[in-house]
């Protein structure tokens, strides 16, 4: 299962190299790395702060009968990232998850996942992108603050190192997927999971009246978001951005 890393100093993004690759007639698994990225993409269409230094990190995949779907390597790709931060931080630092795939440490952002999936010639395709700030990060507050691991404390920043880290944390957790089912996934990011019985807003696109706020009663069995609203209906979210209110 292990992938060759393609390292390269400079990359508009490592998604869109990820998809110029597969375009070209890429048929072998590969993750994609960068020292820095000119055009970073976060999801919805947001720009991902891309200084040098940084994991700039990006794995395609070609799932096969009994892998994945594409929504469950997004889950897949945020236990990898919490596995790796954990271990090159102090144990008492508080590391946690906010649904659908963002980490938290101590309630700042420090990683990214956008994930994108296709198909070439009738063979489906999935690219997991993660951005990890190893060294530095934006001073911003709003929708949420953000820092990265060497400010926190880690023991380790090399980005190469972490970038080979990475990989093997996001096989271990492919294999126990296959291994072990859905279950092993949903145990894990449930148990990680910040927010549960607060009061959230979900935004599901661009149009605030689309939004959904109600309370975070936890996931389903597909690891998508269960919403009590304020009218009493619960409401099934396969993906958009958590905002945390309140315990009230």
């Amino acid at each position: 299962m292990s992938c060759v890393i393609i390292d390269l100093d400079s990359v508009d993004s490592t998604n869109w190299e990820a998809r110029r690759r597969i375009e070209e007639g890429l048929s072998d698994e590969i993750i994609i790395t960068a020292y820095k990225q000119t055009n970073g993409q976060a999801r919805r269409g947001r720009r991902w702060d891309s200084p040098p230094g940084n994991l700039y990190w990006s794995r395609v995949a070609f799932p096969q009968l009994g892998s994945p779907v594409p929504s469950i390597f997004s889950m897949i790709s945020v236990l990898a990232v919490l596995d790796l931060v954990r271990l090159v931080l102090p144990s008492n630092v508080l590391v946690c998850i906010k649904w659908p795939n963002d980490i938290l440490i101590a309630g700042s952002k420090v990683a990214g996942i956008l994930l994108e999936s296709g198909e070439k010639n009738g063979t489906p395709w999935v690219i997991c992108g993660i951005g990890i700030n190893l060294v530095s990060s934006l001073c911003i507050k709003k929708p949420y603050a953000v820092t990265n691991l060497q400010h926190c404390g880690a023991v380790k920043t090399d980005r190469q190192y972490l970038a080979y880290d990475l990989a093997r944390h996001f096989n271990r957790r492919l294999t126990d997927y296959l291994e072990k089912g859905m279950v092993a996934i949903h145990t894990a990011v449930l148990k990680n999971l910040v927010g549960i019985g607060n009061f959230v807003t979900i935004c599901i696109n661009n149009r605030r009246a689309d939004d959904v706020t109600g309370r975070f009663c936890g996931l389903d069995d597909l690891c998508r978001a269960e919403i009590l609203t304020i009218d009493g209906k619960k409401r099934i979210i396969s993906a958009g951005d958590l905002f945390l209110q309140s315990t009230a």
